[in-house]
C-alpha cells in the first residue's frame, strides 16, 4: 500500500499532522491520514480502498 511510517520525537499532535500534510503534499500523490493511536481508522481505511471507494467516512 505505499505506507510511509515515521517516528516523532514529540509531544505535539500539531506536529504530527503538519508533518503528515508536509509529507503527503511533497508526494504530489493522493494520501490519507490516520490519526495517532487510530486503529480503528486504519481497518476503516483499509475497507474503504478495498471496495474501490473514494473518501473515508470522518466517523472512523
Amino acid at each position: 500500500m505505499d505506507t510511509d511510517v515515521r517516528f516523532m520525537d514529540t509531544d505535539s499532535y500539531d506536529d504530527i499532522y503538519a508533518e503528515m500534510d508536509r509529507v503527503g503534499k511533497a508526494s504530489g500523490k493522493k494520501y490519507y491520514k490516520i490519526p495517532c493511536g487510530g486503529t480503528h481508522a486504519g481497518v476503516e481505511l483499509v475497507s474503504v480502498l478495498h471496495r474501490g471507494e473514494n473518501e473515508a467516512s470522518d466517523h472512523a
